[in-house]
């Protein structure tokens, strides 16, 4: 109270960074606890052209020296989004516009148990949530008079390496990954950990 309170509010769209990279970004802006304080020439006077023209040149030479990386990024991030022909949507009523008509419905079970019956069929919790998701949208289709054997559906991966966790940008991808939504559940679990599990290799 009787203080001056200043707020400094970032909006970073997921194109220009993941939750990671906008991370990393405000670590650069915002000093953390015990920072030195501010040398004696601050605020800094502005740049000469030829000191940024010389830092644009260092930049671009940077980014030629990875440039087989950048390349194999390109192409990961392609084929787990389907490659150039990614398996089309199946027809049916859950590809149209939402109405205001729409409901929610919250369901609540033991992390515990659903990880074991997934590790116990060779799948992982994400791969459990997506068979629970997939057979939820087959009741769905049930009742209203329709039935589709595999959903095709987009999952957000992150490309990052434990060695690059912190670095700047967007490392996440869309996988496109196909949930079986009819047969056994466990014969489902396997199916899709063994298919998610291809496409993380």
């Amino acid at each position: 109270p009787g203080r001056n309170t200043l707020a400094l509010a970032i909006v970073l769209h997921h194109t220009l960074a993941d939750g990671v990279g906008g991370l990393a970004v405000l670590a650069e802006l915002i000093d953390g606890p015990g920072s030195a304080a501010p040398e004696a020439g601050f605020p800094r006077p502005a740049p000469s052209r030829a000191s940024l023209a010389r830092e644009a040149l260092t930049a671009r030479l940077e980014a030629l020296r990875h440039l087989a990386r950048s390349w194999h990024l390109l192409r990961e991030s392609m084929s787990a989004g389907g490659g150039l022909r990614p398996p089309p949507a199946a027809p049916c009523s859950l590809n149209q516009r939402t109405g205001a008509r729409r409901q929610l419905a919250v369901v609540r079970t033991s992390l515990a148990v659903v990880r074991a019956a997934a590790h116990r069929n060779g799948a992982t919790v994400n791969d459990a949530v997506l068979v629970a998701v997939a057979g939820a949208l087959q009741r769905v289709l049930l009742a209203r008079g329709e039935s589709v054997g595999t959903l095709v559906v987009t999952v957000p991966v992150s490309g990052r390496s434990q060695g690059r966790g912190s670095a700047l940008g967007n490392m996440a991808s869309p996988m496109l990954v196909s949930v079986p939504a009819t047969g056994a559940i466990p014969d489902r679990l396997r199916q899709i950990g063994r298919a998610s599990c291809r496409e993380r290799v």
